[in-house]
């Protein structure tokens, strides 16, 4: 179990999203960088679809409870466990009464932060994210405030330390940035140019 100290705006709960509402006027919600998502829960041995908490702005700082795995995937943040520093994707044990502290970021746009068999939140229309304009899903259906405390769905899954250096977002002296764009339903509406 870990307790929220300090957390900035719109961090909540997701998993991979709420998937078949649309007549309800539901869109999907889930997590945003479903790739960090899924690494942060494999990262533990949870299932990919399993609900972490996605951070999408720093600084932030956790108190652990009771002992508990974590992992920490995406964003680099100059993450701290009791003042060691952690790499953009780690998994490993912490201990009652260490701090987890998350930085600036410098590069990347969300931190995913995963507990043992996934964040324990209800299940609402077969997903655990939060669904903010509804106010449902996730924690209460909000964003994380200081004290709110999240529990492992699975307190009994161990891991061993992990740890991987993800690449750069740009490669070294590259000025820009290459971003892959995909068509939508609305791209007849832009202008080409």
């Amino acid at each position: 179990m870990i307790e929220v100290q300090s957390i900035p705006p719109l961090a909540t709960v997701q998993d991979l999203g709420r998937v078949g509402h649309w007549r309800q006027g539901l869109g999907t919600a889930g997590a945003m960088d479903p790739l960090s998502h899924r690494m942060a829960n494999l990262l533990l041995g949870n299932d990919e679809t399993a609900a972490t908490l996605e951070i999408p702005l720093t600084p932030a700082r956790f108190d652990i409870v009771e002992d508990t795995a974590i992992s920490l995937v995406g964003a680099a943040c100059q993450a701290t466990l009791d003042g060691v520093g952690l790499p953009r994707c780690w998994a490993g044990q912490a201990r009652k009464g260490q701090v987890l502290q998350l930085g600036a970021m410098r590069d990347g746009a969300r931190v995913y932060l995963g507990l043992p068999g996934g964040i324990d939140v209800p299940e609402v229309l077969g997903s655990r994210s939060t669904q903010l304009r509804e106010g449902f899903g996730g924690y209460q259906g909000r964003v994380l405030a200081p004290g709110d405390r999240l529990s492992a769905a699975d307190p009994s899954v161990s891991r061993c330390s992990v740890s991987h250096d993800l690449p750069p977002v740009r490669r070294n002296g590259d000025a820009d940035i290459a971003l892959r764009v995909l068509p939508s339903s609305e791209t007849a509406e832009f202008a080409d140019t």
